[in-house]
């Protein structure tokens, strides 16, 4: 069996010194871009100048060189040609998106749909990733499930324009843990739409919380929220192989507490998260907890309690995954993990764990061939939809859209 590692780069990264090339490539199978700016019927780039204007190094097997490519998306299609089985999605949403995402669902999809592959096909993107953050209606779940189905047909159309074979290019789909929300979602008849799903294992705690917890369990009481529990709910529904769990690279932090299990203060303004390149904290101990499978430091003279994923837990995780034939592992976000590090690298240990990077997908993605890398823009005009004239894909599509507007 053959497992994904997928890993988030958040678009503003690039101004705290962290950029795709950072991310090792013999460890992942799959990286989202975090995100473009959506309207009710349009995406642009939420910062042009690091998404594609800022100049960055052109990343080489192990060096260097003196050219450039453009921003952070030119940097990922240039990874795409070191590595050509991996692949960029660009994921759209995001944490609190869920009335943008309504105005989608009202404005009309096939217009929204458009645009995205749109970006998706100019920039040299392998697919879309939804984070709809979070559907909270039966409406909202009914949209959801009509924003993949538009989203699958136009990638559908792309494909055959691209002569790629069907499922080349990726449909993936950002689920929650919380139960009042999961419970909602039309997962059965989205199923057959999406390529995989990623289970967002953290958040389980925080300031909203009771008490100090630990945020990205594996392991809980049957009553509490644990990424095991979650796991076995979306597998009811979901071939477990397309179940990819989401993990935390950053701790979540509680004040004036005693410890995991007690109350704390939720203070405005105090940081609430700490990236976990940057733990445990200093002067004190890391300490894991196998029955939970989590990690946490303390504090003791200032109170401060972080709870975080660490080494040994995402080695329980693999092994959890790995024997009950899961998808894979999945964070948020890159910028967050000791790459330079592989004792203390999440990313490292997860892979270790699985039995190496022999047990990642490696298959040659066929998209990689067509991608500029000189400024993050598609540069073979063959495979281009901005162009004069109706071509084929957009001839289907205007048809699609006629259909749907007609139903």
């Amino acid at each position: 069996m053959q497992f994904r590692t997928c890993v988030y780069f958040a678009e503003w990264t690039v101004y705290d010194n962290h950029t795709p090339a950072d991310i090792p490539l013999e460890a992942v199978t799959n990286i989202f871009y975090a995100f473009p700016k959506l309207g009710h019927n349009s995406i642009e780039w939420k910062d042009k100048f690091a998404a594609v204007s800022q100049q960055l190094p052109l990343p080489m097997n192990n060096d260097r060189t003196s050219e450039t490519v453009s921003g952070n998306v030119g940097q990922l299609m240039a990874l795409k040609r070191l590595k050509h089985s991996l692949k960029v999605s660009l994921s759209i949403g995001g944490a609190d998106t869920h009335q943008i995402f309504r105005q989608i669902i009202r404005a009309g999809i096939p217009h929204f749909s458009k645009a995205v592959c749109e970006m998706l096909d100019n920039h040299g993107f392998d697919g879309v990733d939804i984070d709809w953050e979070y559907p909270k209606t039966a409406g909202d779940a009914e949209g959801l499930l009509r924003l993949v189905e538009g989203l699958r047909s136009t990638l559908d159309l792309l494909e055959k324009r691209r002569g790629l074979a069907p499922g080349t290019l990726l449909l993936t789909v950002a689920v929650p843990v919380d139960r009042e929300y999961r419970k909602l979602l039309r997962i059965a008849e989205m199923d057959p739409h999406v390529s995989f799903w990623n289970v967002m294992g953290y958040d389980y705690a925080g300031s909203w919380s009771t008490m100090a917890a630990y945020q990205s369990n594996l392991y809980a009481g049957e009553k509490q929220i644990s990424s095991s529990e979650a796991m076995k709910f979306y597998n009811t529904k979901i071939e477990a192989s397309k179940l990819v769990l989401g993990m935390p690279n950053y701790g979540r932090v509680f004040y004036d507490s005693d410890g995991v299990g007690y109350g704390f203060d939720s203070r405005a303004g105090d940081v609430e998260l700490i990236n976990y390149r940057e733990l445990p904290l200093a002067n004190t101990t890391e300490i894991y907890d196998p029955k939970q499978v989590a990690a946490y430091c303390y504090d003791k003279e200032n109170r401060v309690l972080v709870t975080y994923d660490n080494p040994q837990s995402v080695r329980a995780k693999a092994k959890y995954l790995r024997d009950n034939e899961f998808g894979g592992g999945m964070w948020w976000d890159s910028s967050g993990d000791r790459y330079d590090n592989p004792q203390r690298s999440l990313l490292a240990n997860f892979v270790d764990g699985l039995g190496g990077n022999q047990m990642l997908f490696n298959e040659t993605n066929d998209n990689w061939k067509s991608d500029g890398v000189t400024n993050g823009t598609n540069t073979n005009a063959g495979v281009r939809l901005n162009r004069g004239g109706l071509d084929a894909f957009h001839l289907l599509l205007l048809v699609w859209v006629i259909v749907w507007a007609l139903e």
